[in-house]
């Protein structure tokens, strides 16, 4: 059994070579097209999943996964982590729960989920099939199409971590968020709106 995924090769902006027993890393005279390091794989292998060896798993028919700056950044190598190539990109996706771990409670075969993968800084999303934790995996309403979903995790639990657990933001709070015209930037308003907050929101031109 097999599956479609999407394959990061090597960095767009950095060669990679063998020094011995390290690897070194040289930055590119001239940043790759990112078409010149990804590629489809029809026939990648799909994911160990046992119940039993995996009990609080979730194993995902992925139906969209979200493409953001981040994995753009990542796949040129300059993100704050770099997986070992080559490895499959993406930290978001939407899709249908096909099956699960013995000790997993809160899902059943046939949910509609998002999900996020923390996985070497968030990567392995861009697959027909991924397992993931199911504390990384959360239940959609019935009436929310599958296709709005594959990019909130990013932009949204990033701007509350902000807002919320960083910065406490309260009703009447007067809110500047820069760069509100990125993903994060524009969920973030709606969630200071939320909560009450004023919002003054800055964008390059």
């Amino acid at each position: 059994m097999s599956m479609k995924a999407i394959q990061c090769n090597q960095f767009a902006g950095y060669e990679i070579s063998d020094v011995g027993k390290s690897t070194s890393l040289r930055l590119r005279k001239k940043i790759l097209p990112l078409r010149k390091v990804l590629s489809l794989i029809d026939h990648a292998p799909l994911p160990d999943f046992d119940a039993v060896a995996n009990p609080e798993n979730v194993l995902i028919e992925t139906h969209y996964t979200g493409i953001q700056y981040p994995d753009a950044l990542q796949a040129q190598g300059f993100y704050q982590v770099r997986p070992p190539t080559p490895y499959t990109p993406g930290m978001d996706l939407s899709g249908i729960v096909i099956k699960i771990g013995k000790e997993v409670k809160s899902f059943s075969i046939g949910d509609r989920v998002m999900a996020v993968s923390t996985k070497q800084g968030g990567t392995g999303s861009m697959a027909g099939v991924v397992s993931l934790p199911c504390h990384s995996v959360w239940k959609l309403p019935n009436n929310v199409p599958l296709s709005h979903c594959a990019n909130l995790g990013r932009n949204y639990f990033a701007a509350y971590h902000s807002l919320k657990i960083l910065g406490d933001v309260k009703r009447d709070d007067l809110v500047l968020i820069d760069g509100a015209s990125g993903g994060v930037g524009m969920a973030a308003i709606e969630l200071a709106k939320a909560m009450g907050a004023k919002v003054i929101a800055g964008v390059s031109t």
